[in-house]
């Protein structure tokens, strides 16, 4: 039986079509499992919408991946091991460079994970989860994007990656390095996955916040440590010699 349209059926208010609008949209960009930073570019794309209602819509899509979320076979992976927390193999980090607790951007955050990147090639190698608190709290990227200007977010992050990544140790580590972006209960992280590197490697003395020249980090049980003279000599000739 056809259904009756009447006024006490219909949505009439504004608010609550803006609502059902939101939801909507939230609803089809997770059925096409669209990431959230290509959802605020096309969002971004429609001028005649306002703000609030971009925002609204964000949110529901946000709200609707959580539910959902998300949870395919690949982000439980990723969320077993980020459950773990830190240890030999898995650092977890905030912020690549967006310090929470001054609300603006550090080379201090910068610095940390680079230690991390430095510790894992001169041991055995490891995964850097950014966008994931010490607790295990997944954050997303959101905070580290808000430091870009334009819309291609992840394009901008990748290329100050890049850029940090030369600074501190020179390009032709790059191949020891490959990064993903997974959509953890409905938040993009960045994971870098670093490789055991053929020889030593050292942290460039522009990042040594204390002077004294470049520095030598490896890997412990659930933290990085930096090692110098005789100790460090001694670590590098048994660890690659």
């Amino acid at each position: 039986m056809p259904t009756i349209w009447t006024d006490e059926s219909a949505v009439t208010s504004e608010t609550e079509r803006n609502k059902l609008r939101s939801e909507l949209d939230g609803i089809i960009a997770n059925i096409y499992e669209i990431t959230e930073e290509e959802f605020i570019y096309i969002l971004s794309t429609f001028p005649q919408v306002k703000d609030i209602q971009k925002e609204l819509t964000l949110n529901e899509f946000r709200k609707i991946r959580e539910e959902i979320g998300n949870e395919t076979e690949e982000s439980q992976l990723w969320l077993a091991k980020i459950e773990q927390k830190e240890n030999k193999e898995i650092e977890l980090k905030s912020t690549l460079r967006f310090c929470l607790r001054e609300n603006k951007e550090k080379r201090e955050i910068e610095h940390s994970a680079l230690k991390s990147i430095a510790a894992f090639l001169n041991s055995e190698g490891g995964e850097l989860f950014i966008g994931v608190d010490d607790n295990g709290a997944i954050l997303g990227l959101e905070n580290d994007y808000s430091i870009f200007k334009g819309q291609d977010k992840k394009d901008k992050f990748l290329n100050y990656f890049d850029n940090i990544f030369e600074t501190a140790f020179g390009n032709q580590y790059q191949k020891f390095i490959s990064m993903q972006f997974p959509v953890v209960k409905g938040k993009t992280i960045c994971v870098v996955k670093v490789e055991k590197s053929s020889d030593e490697v050292w942290l460039n003395d522009k990042y040594n916040s204390k002077g004294g020249g470049q520095q030598f980090f490896i890997r412990r049980q659930g933290s990085t440590a930096e090692l110098k003279g005789k100790e460090s000599s001694e670590y590098i000739k048994k660890h690659w010699l």
